[in-house]
């Protein structure tokens, strides 16, 4: 005598994205990557989407970042199939803008959506202070006349990301020696 009986597995979706930088401060001039990992937790294949949002200072930003998989073919938006257990892998990179100011701030939203499954994870990027400047004195002749006057011109430029507290000292000599004037 024997009996059977039939256990169903029931379709239990899962999705998660977890995002990660190289750094979250960055130099004008440098360039940040962005690694996006898209995980299928559940217990059946997906059918899922990515949507990539990034803003600087909080205004959307018109170009945003180019993603790409590990095969370096270019993410399109359309929907790929993510396998039961599976894990896909995007990378985008951003190099920070040269004029960009200090404390600008870089911001990544990664979505990920497969019907009713949502999951999104952030990343931000924080320029970093980089201050310099240069000072340039010219004369408006090189060579003079006794009694003729000479008019300096000394200008001092912000080359750097950040405001600067700047004091100016000057000193005028002749022949080597500091005059009082």
């Amino acid at each position: 005598d024997t009996d059977a009986e039939d256990v169903t597995v029931l379709n239990d979706p899962g999705l998660s994205v977890d995002k990660s930088v190289d750094k979250n401060e960055a130099k004008p001039g440098e360039k940040v990557t962005y690694t996006y990992t898209v995980m299928n937790t559940g217990n059946s294949d997906l059918e899922v989407t990515l949507a990539d949002v990034f803003s600087e200072n909080g205004k959307e930003l018109d170009d945003q970042l180019v993603l790409k998989d590990k095969d370096g073919n270019i993410y399109d938006g359309k929907a790929f199939t993510l396998a039961y257990k599976g894990v896909v892998t995007f990378t985008a990179e951003y190099t920070i803008p040269a004029n960009t100011k200090a404390d600008t701030q870089f911001h990544n939203v990664v979505t990920v959506i497969s019907g009713d499954l949502e999951a999104s994870d952030e990343e931000t990027v924080t320029v970093d202070r980089d201050p310099s400047m240069t000072v340039e004195k010219t004369a408006d002749k090189n060579i003079a006349k006794p009694g003729e006057t000479v008019t300096y011109t000394i200008t001092v430029a912000n080359t750097g990301n950040t405001d600067l507290n700047v004091t100016l000292s000057d000193v005028f000599s002749e022949n080597g020696e500091v005059l009082d004037e």
